[in-house]
C-alpha cells in the first residue's frame, strides 16, 4: 500500500477503487506497476522531459486522460486519449501539440515493473496530465528553472 500512496499524486496518477476517480481509473490488481525509482522519479522523468514551451502555450486549463498498458516485461505500450476535462475541447493546432508533446516524453518512458494479477503480469494505466503544467513534483532537483 506504501507504493499505491506513493503513486497517488496530483496531475498522475495510478489509484486504487476508493481513490479520486477524476484523475485516474484504474483495473484493480493486488499489486500496482511501479516506475523504477518510484514515484519521485516518475515525476522527475516527465518533468525533464517535458517541453514547457508546448504545454504551457495557451492558458486553456485542460486535463488530458491518457491510458497506457505496462505487458509482462514492464514495457509501457499503446497509449491512448481517453477524455479531457473539460469535455469539449477543441482539437485545434496548440490542443494537438500539447497531445503530440505528452504522447512523445510517455514514449520515452524506461520499463516499470509490472502489476502482478494471479500470477500474470499485465496492468492498464489511465494516467491525467494537467495544462499548462505549473504543479512541479520532482523532489530531487530545484524546480524553479523550469
Amino acid at each position: 500500500m506504501l507504493v499505491l500512496s506513493f503513486i497517488c499524486t496530483i496531475n498522475l496518477k495510478v489509484c486504487s477503487q476508493t481513490n479520486d476517480s477524476s484523475n485516474v481509473m484504474a483495473d484493480w490488481f493486488p499489486e500496482m506497476p511501479i516506475f523504477p525509482g518510484g514515484p519521485d522519479s516518475l515525476w522527475c522523468f516527465l518533468e525533464s522531459n517535458f517541453t514547457f514551451d508546448i504545454l504551457n502555450a495557451d492558458q486553456k486549463m485542460i486535463s488530458y486522460f491518457i491510458t497506457f498498458f505496462v505487458d509482462s516485461s514492464g514495457i509501457a505500450s499503446d497509449y491512448r486519449f481517453t477524455s479531457t476535462f473539460p469535455r469539449d475541447v477543441i482539437n485545434d493546432h496548440a490542443d494537438s501539440l500539447k497531445r503530440g508533446e505528452i504522447l512523445r516524453v510517455l514514449a520515452l518512458m524506461p520499463k516499470w515493473e509490472p502489476a502482478k494479477q494471479y500470477d500474470k503480469r499485465f496492468r492498464q494505466v489511465l494516467i491525467a496530465i494537467k495544462t499548462p503544467y505549473t504543479e512541479f513534483r520532482c523532489k530531487k532537483k530545484n524546480n524553479n528553472n523550469h
